[in-house]
């Protein structure tokens, strides 16, 4: 319901234009949130005035993107972290519909333009110890509500370790050839793809990077968390 719905994280406007993560004052938050980012809290996602909108984010003014822009529906911590959690590791599947919901605000608040829709693949290793794809199920929802194709074609041919405590240089070398994508599938498309959370945004990056490499003309991306910066 709505009034939940205001008690959740979101994004906000303060974001970098790139890749959408909440930008801190520093780099283009609001003003009037100086006191407590000097207090340590750091971000300020949800306020409506940003000082200097049109900022980006430490990582894509330093790194090169693959990918065109990325957009999430709310900063990754208290009850969206536990519902990414929840729904990722199979007790809590049947919440990947109502995650998807907030996926299409998102998309429809966007002037992109897709062709396609898809998700970012896990190894069959992985498929088997879960028993499916979480942004696999929550990209053919998303596809269902808005009448999009879902594209086959994109897989993980190569295991990487966990990423969680990764920076961005190691996470964009341990996912270096991670990723195939069949050139008949993608080539000449606008595609977008969805996962759970965007952390660094290397993972998207590489999926990007092997997309574009098949064909694809754009490449966008949609998560239902982004990972706030410290």
């Amino acid at each position: 319901c709505e009034a939940c719905r205001k008690s959740l994280p979101e994004v906000g406007e303060a974001i970098c234009l790139k890749c959408g993560k909440p930008l801190t004052v520093i780099e283009g938050g609001v003003e009037w949130d100086r006191e407590a980012f000097e207090a340590g809290e750091g971000l300020y996602p949800t306020s409506p005035d940003p000082v200097s909108y049109g900022s980006y984010c430490s990582g894509c003014r330093h790194a090169p993107r693959y990918f065109d822009k990325a957009r999430s529906a709310f900063c990754y911590r208290d009850k969206i972290r536990a519902l990414v959690h929840e729904s990722k590791f199979g007790y809590a599947r049947y919440k990947l519909p109502y995650i998807a919901g907030y996926l299409v605000d998102v998309y429809l608040a966007e002037p992109w333009e897709v062709d396609g829709v898809t998700a970012v693949p896990i190894t069959r290793k992985v498929r088997r110890e879960r028993g499916y794809n979480h942004a696999e199920v929550l990209a053919k929802e998303f596809c269902m509500r808005l009448n999009l194709p879902y594209m086959e074609g994109l897989e993980k041919i190569k295991d990487t370790p966990q990423q969680a405590q990764s920076d961005y240089k190691s996470r964009r070398d341990n996912l270096k050839g991670a990723f195939h994508a069949e050139r008949e599938v993608f080539k000449g498309k606008r595609v977008l793809v969805i996962d759970d959370v965007l952390t660094t945004g290397s993972t998207l990056d590489e999926v990007a990077r092997t997309l574009r490499k098949a064909g694809a003309v754009k490449v966008y991306g949609l998560t239902f968390a982004n990972v706030e910066e410290k």
